[in-house]
C-alpha cells in the first residue's frame, strides 16, 4: 500500500510538471490600453496663471495647481481685477475697498447662489490686513470659494 500511494504521488507531481501555464494577452493588452488613455488624457490639463514681473509671489510648501477662477492681484502699489486696475493698495490699508467691491459687483454670477471662485495673487510685501479687505469684498460679493495663489517653495528652503 506504501508503494501504491508513492507511485500515485509521483505520477501525480509528473503530471503538475509537465503543465504549461498560460498568459492571456488580450486581457493584458486591453489593461495597457486603458492605462495609456488615462495617462494622456490626465497629462494634458495643465493651466498656468500669468503673474505680472514686479508681483512676489510669497512661498508654500506644496501648491496644487489652481482651477480656472477670476483673478485679483493685490500688488504693492495697486489693486488689478484680471487686467483692469481697480483701484490703489493705500485705499486697502485705509479700509476702503469701494472700488473693488464695486468691480466685483459687475461680475456675473457663476449660479444662482454665488458668483464662484477667486484666486488672489498678493505680493509678499502687501500686509495682510490689504489681503483681508480683499478677502471680505470677495465674500461680501458672494465668493465662495477664495484661493490665495503662493509660489513653490524650493526643497530644503527654509524661508
Amino acid at each position: 500500500m506504501n508503494a501504491r500511494q508513492r507511485q500515485r504521488r509521483q505520477s501525480r507531481e509528473l503530471r503538475a510538471r509537465s503543465r504549461r501555464a498560460v498568459i492571456n494577452l488580450v486581457s493584458m493588452i486591453d489593461v495597457f490600453a486603458v492605462l495609456v488613455f488615462f495617462l494622456l488624457v490626465n497629462a494634458l490639463v495643465v493651466q498656468v496663471i500669468p503673474t505680472p514681473p514686479a508681483l512676489q509671489l510669497p512661498a508654500a510648501a506644496i501648491s496644487p495647481e489652481p482651477r480656472p477662477a477670476l483673478a485679483i492681484t493685490v500688488g504693492t502699489e495697486e489693486v488689478r481685477l484680471g487686467d483692469r486696475v481697480v483701484q490703489g493698495t493705500a485705499q486697502l490699508l485705509r479700509g476702503d475697498s469701494a472700488g473693488l467691491r464695486a468691480a466685483l459687483a459687475e461680475m456675473p454670477m457663476a449660479t444662482d447662489r454665488d458668483r464662484g471662485e477667486v484666486n488672489i495673487l498678493a505680493d509678499r510685501r502687501v500686509s495682510y490686513r490689504a489681503l483681508r479687505e480683499v478677502m471680505n469684498a470677495c465674500s461680501d460679493n458672494r465668493y465662495a470659494q477664495v484661493s490665495l495663489a503662493v509660489a513653490e517653495r524650493e526643497p530644503g528652503d527654509g524661508a
